[in-house]
């Protein structure tokens, strides 16, 4: 009979450098609210809404893992060989699983800002997400301001920290107003080290 292990895994360093990888190669997770909904014992999307991002996607993880297992995992010959795939699995579908998680969060949430007089930058809020800043040259500042809940996000790459927060390592932004496009690039985090997740995976048959 199949049993479930569980690791306390993982941290993972999310190198900026890594984000046009994660763009152009991972392929997409698709986001299944109500498989998350089944898997944690809860019955409606408000429900939902209260999981902590940290269960959201360990438990996006734990789904993939078994997809896997039940397609491939039990191919392997002896518990050696099982435990270093496992390892590697989860070390693919981490960083794809929290970019996806995070931009799910992303579209629900509502920006606010603060405007930085001093360097003409807006500090934006998300909740749950850590703040960023974005410079705005001074004669499009008022447009930013007026058309602030119009603005059109696009292309996010989302990163978790060891703080449960997400971080925007990457993000176009337009105003639909007057055309204007602007690009954040996280300078600051070079190297985002994601917190531990205790991972139930499939114990092998072997």
């Amino acid at each position: 009979m199949k049993n479930k292990i569980t690791l306390v895994f993982f941290i993972f360093l999310f190198d900026t450098g890594f984000c046009q990888m994660i763009e152009s190669t991972s392929r997409p997770y698709r986001f299944d609210i109500d498989k998350i909904l089944e898997y944690e014992g809860v019955s409606s999307s408000k429900d939902f809404e209260i999981i902590p991002a940290r269960v959201k996607i360990r438990s996006m993880i734990e789904l993939e893992l078994s997809i896997w297992y039940k397609n491939e995992g039990f191919k392997y010959a002896d518990q050696a060989t099982y435990n270093e795939r496992i390892i590697r699995k989860i070390e693919e579908f981490q960083p794809n699983i929290i970019h996806q998680v995070g931009v799910e969060e992303f579209n629900n949430c509502i920006p606010e800002y603060y405007f930085l007089q001093n360097t003409l930058q807006f500090e934006i809020h998300l909740n749950g997400f850590r703040p960023f800043n974005i410079a705005i040259p001074l004669a499009e500042v008022e447009s930013f301001k007026l058309n602030f809940s119009k603005l059109e996000y696009s292309e996010q790459i989302i990163a978790f920290n060891e703080q449960d927060e997400f971080v925007i390592t990457y993000l176009k932004i337009y105003n639909p107003d007057n055309g204007k496009k602007y690009v954040f690039y996280n300078t600051e985090d070079q190297t985002i080290k994601a917190p531990s997740f205790a991972i139930s995976v499939p114990e092998s048959e072997l």
